[in-house]
């Protein structure tokens, strides 16, 4: 309630400015120049509203895709670890194997 009375006081403080500036059109041409001064500063607000969505989703995009790339770069260095883990785990048992020859 408050930000639409907020609104309606705007509109009433920008009529008196048109008509304090224009005061040679009639009330019609001052409400047409009103409406279309709204229409223009809508249009710039959803402008730049939907510039905003388009920053958050283009900021989504690259943290999805730094994202995978971080989980890719965990799968390989869990590969390697796994694979030297297997190799430490062949070296063991063949050394074991020597002692038992021994």
């Amino acid at each position: 309630v408050a930000a639409r009375e907020a609104y309606i006081e705007s509109a009433y403080d920008e009529m008196s400015d048109l008509c304090l500036n224009n005061s040679h059109l009639s009330e019609q041409q001052l409400l047409e120049m009103l409406f279309a001064f709204e229409m223009q500063r809508d249009q710039a607000k959803h402008s730049a509203q939907d510039e905003a969505i388009r920053d958050l989703e283009r900021r989504a995009s690259l943290q999805r895709k730094e994202a995978a790339s971080l989980q890719e770069r965990l799968n390989q260095t869990k590969l390697a670890e796994r694979v030297q883990l297997q190799r430490v785990r062949n070296e063991h048992h063949e050394l074991r194997q020597r002692l038992a020859e021994l």
